[in-house]
């Protein structure tokens, strides 16, 4: 069955591929690609962007439902097979027609390559990531079976589930499991096919355009989002085509007409990105303030100003005004800030988001600072930005603000974590092609160079691991439990939960990988951020779990439990002991150098929940 989940998922991506095609056809827009990719490497891209554009406001109309999703999905799959198979299947020569591979047999041609091809299977392995299992999954399998988004007061990540979560609904509904993350490695074509481009017009030789390839390859950060169903590689590239596009208008002769596409291009994929997650908010303010600023002498202005707001109301503000409704919170706090700060612990939920990785900035964007970290960070690349600086090429005042804008603001505001700071640093890679006729035999380019295929070598080897340690779980059912009781976190525990508990049972629980379960789930992963405030606000919550009826609760520790979430103690809600296993998980990750090994107990118990708010006691 594995590989026909594989299979199906493959056929999805053709659906869009297909889809894609059509929507650059029916609008035009094929000559406007070509300036900035051969749109093969785009056609998947627009057509998820599109799907996801028309789809998402719709979706808050109300009348999506489990066989909507499938059914979708389905004609996706046909539509795509049939134009794959009658009308385009002549694209898969791109590769030979364009001479991907040139007639220089240099280490650096084939290896890159080679990267392509490891991170193509890693992007197909099985679902393993802990973020992915516990909301990116679990939110869309929740839209799945309810047609809405995910709206409880104690689940901080169902006010930031998004576009992508969507999407991946519409992948669960026909078991298109690896989809979810392939949509990643369609992100990273998409990136290489733009460097491809922009190096040919800077007149590159072979080894310097394969070289660029190599500053994207090797980022190891790009490890991390490849293998996981979080959708943010393919928004960062949704991103990265915009920039190009924008650079493009600068740089060349349009017409009016042509101009505007463009434009319209972007804030299209710039609001897709938004939909996926608020933090490429700053790219889409970015992009569009360079437009507005650049032609705000010409005719044209007046369509950029009524496109962005005609795009903007009818792509962003479906969600922020149901989110309002939600959780009774100004809809315009929304545009900065996708947390509803108005209910108690959320204010903590943001500032524990904002400081994630502060510790480690900026160090962690050069090297990795722990074993944890080998698969977090941006690596050598980085440095291109001091040879941007150094020599000159066209917009370099453009492109430099824009980059110190970006980094001054999410330096201050933003997460700093690397990966969010992908897609500025693909733009700065992008624009380092103008310039390397100027500085490749320089000894400080040749050190760079050195050390980008040093790492290239490192990501390598990272990526031979991963494909040996994940892949497998693709070809076989009893592969796939292997490859997940060993490395996809709660697998262990949420499989025995799933195999004692009684159907239709409501399970309260504070492990996040809730995509495992089979019975409802009600996770109060808010607990961890109510420690200091007070107790009335706690009941709030109590209140709210009441309303939900868990009758059971899952409690799990090394050295047995005292009952606890975080500073609640239900010791006086339960109903006796339903059920004990020992050793019944671990703390399952992909990174192999973890050394959190050692097993934790399993603890159900009966759960009284009408006895909330007055049986807990506060610690």
């Amino acid at each position: 069955m594995q590989l026909i989940y594989l299979i199906i998922s493959i056929l999805f991506i053709i659906g869009f591929y297909c889809v894609g095609r059509s929507v650059s056809n029916f609008f035009e827009i094929n000559d406007n690609i070509k300036k900035i990719s051969d749109p093969v490497y785009q056609n998947t891209s627009i057509g998820l962007a599109s799907f996801i554009f028309i789809v998402h406001p719709i979706f808050f109309l109300g009348f999506f439902n489990y066989w909507f999703f499938f059914i979708i999905s389905l004609i996706i799959i046909v539509f795509g097979f049939y134009n794959f198979i009658f009308k385009y299947s002549s694209s898969i020569n791109i590769f030979k027609k364009k001479k991907f591979l040139s007639k220089n047999n240099s280490i650096i041609n084939y290896f890159y390559i080679f990267l392509i091809i490891l991170y193509f299977l890693l992007s197909i392995g099985p679902i393993t990531s802990a973020d992915t299992v516990n909301y990116h999954l679990s939110a869309a399998k929740y839209i799945l079976l309810n047609g809405k988004f995910p709206s409880s007061f104690y689940v901080s990540s169902d006010p930031i589930t998004g576009a992508g979560e969507l999407l991946n609904a519409f992948a669960l509904s026909i078991k298109a499991f690896q989809f979810t993350s392939l949509i990643n490695f369609v992100g990273l074509i998409s990136a290489i096919g733009i460097i491809k481009k922009f190096s040919e017009n800077s007149n590159l030789n072979s080894e310097l355009k394969q070289l660029l390839f190599l500053c994207i390859l090797s980022c190891p950060v790009l490890i991390f989002l490849v293998a996981t169903s979080k959708s943010q590689l393919f928004s960062i590239s949704l991103i990265f085509i915009s920039y190009a596009l924008l650079f493009s208008s600068l740089n060349n002769n349009y017409n009016q007409k042509s101009l505007i596409k463009n434009f319209f291009i972007c804030a299209v994929f710039c609001i897709v990105a938004v939909q996926t997650k608020i933090s490429f908010s700053l790219s889409f303010f970015l992009i569009m303030m360079t437009f507005f600023i650049y032609f705000r002498k010409e005719k044209i202005l007046f369509y950029f100003i009524f496109i962005f707001i005609t795009l903007f109301v009818i792509g962003l503000m479906p969600q922020i005004v149901w989110k309002q409704n939600i959780y009774n919170y100004p809809f315009y706090n929304f545009l900065i800030n996708p947390f509803p700060l108005n209910i108690p612990g959320y204010l903590d939920v943001l500032t524990y988001t904002k400081n994630a990785g502060a510790g480690k900035f900026p160090l962690s964007f050069f090297i990795p600072l722990s074993l944890g970290d080998l698969t977090q960070f941006i690596g050598v690349g980085s440095f291109s930005l001091f040879f941007l600086i150094k020599y000159n090429f066209n917009n370099k005042k453009s492109l430099l603000i824009i980059i110190f804008i970006f980094i001054l603001i999410y330096s201050l505001a933003g997460q700093k974590t690397p990966r969010f700071y992908v897609e500025i640093y693909f733009l700065m890679i992008l624009f380092l092609g103008s310039i390397l006729r100027k500085i490749y035999q320089t000894f400080s380019f040749k050190l760079f160079k050195f050390l980008i295929i040093f790492q290239s070598i490192f990501v390598f080897s990272i990526l031979i691991v991963g494909n040996y340690t994940l892949l497998p779980g693709i070809f076989s059912e009893n592969l796939n439990k292997t490859v997940l009781s060993k490395h996809a976190s709660g697998y262990n525990l949420y499989n025995w939960v799933n195999k004692v508990l009684p159907k239709n049972s409501k399970l309260l629980t504070t492990h996040r990988s809730t995509y495992w379960a089979n019975n409802e789930t009600i996770y109060f992963e808010i607990a961890g951020y109510l420690k200091n405030v007070d107790n009335i606000d706690k009941i709030y919550f109590l209140e709210k779990i009441k309303k939900d009826k868990p009758n059971f609760i899952l409690f799990y520790g090394t050295d047995g439990h005292n009952y606890t979430y975080h500073s609640f103690n239900f010791y006086e809600c339960t109903n006796g002991l339903f059920l004990k296993k020992n050793n019944v998980g671990f703390y399952e990750t992909r990174n192999i150098f973890s050394t959190l090994k050692d097993k934790y107990n399993g603890y159900i118990y009966n759960f009284d929940s009408s006895k909330l708010s007055d049986c807990v006691k506060f610690n």
